[in-house]
């Protein structure tokens, strides 16, 4: 009964590491980052990005505790002057992509920077060593902004107020 609870558990150890790493020959995929969609957001934030590449977490994507506050994806827009984060959707993000939601921000073009489980995706791995390309870049946008410029009438019945 012990052998069988003891290889009960390794068993189902390996399946969760195996399930965790697509790589059947046990080799570690080296995380690439190969494109950011869309190219073009709003300066207000919400903007939704896929990040598509390779050897994203998937395992980890949901961190709890002190210990584990590096685990998981995440997801950093670069400009010549800051820094911004970008909120990683763990539910929709995968290994071979990442979906994060822009925060407000300066118009600019920011480049693309992930980390996989605390460890920043290098440079070679960006969109093959071209980080400031157009493939791994990320322009915020006045004119992608909505913005209200009327409403009429200015004032009417509940209910009865349409925008234009």
């Amino acid at each position: 009964m012990g052998r069988l609870w003891l290889w009960g558990t390794w068993g189902f150890w390996g399946l969760l590491l195996c399930a965790a790493d697509p790589r059947t020959d046990g080799s570690k995929i080296i995380p690439k980052v190969t494109e950011i969609i869309p190219k073009y957001g709003s300066i207000n934030g919400a903007t939704r990005l896929t990040i598509k590449g390779e050897g994203f977490a998937q395992a980890n994507q949901f961190n709890y505790g002190v210990d584990a506050a590096e685990l998981g994806n995440t997801v950093q827009l670069v400009s010549s002057f800051r820094s911004i984060s970008c909120d990683v959707e763990k539910d929709a993000s995968h290994s071979t992509h990442i979906t994060c939601y822009t925060r407000a921000m300066p118009e600019d073009s920011y480049t693309v920077r992930v980390s996989v489980d605390g460890v920043p995706v290098t440079e070679n791995n960006t969109c093959r060593g071209l980080i400031h390309s157009r493939a791994c870049s990320f322009y915020a946008k006045s004119f992608r902004t909505p913005t209200i410029r009327s409403i009429t009438p200015l004032s009417g019945t509940p209910g009865l107020l349409y925008g234009s």
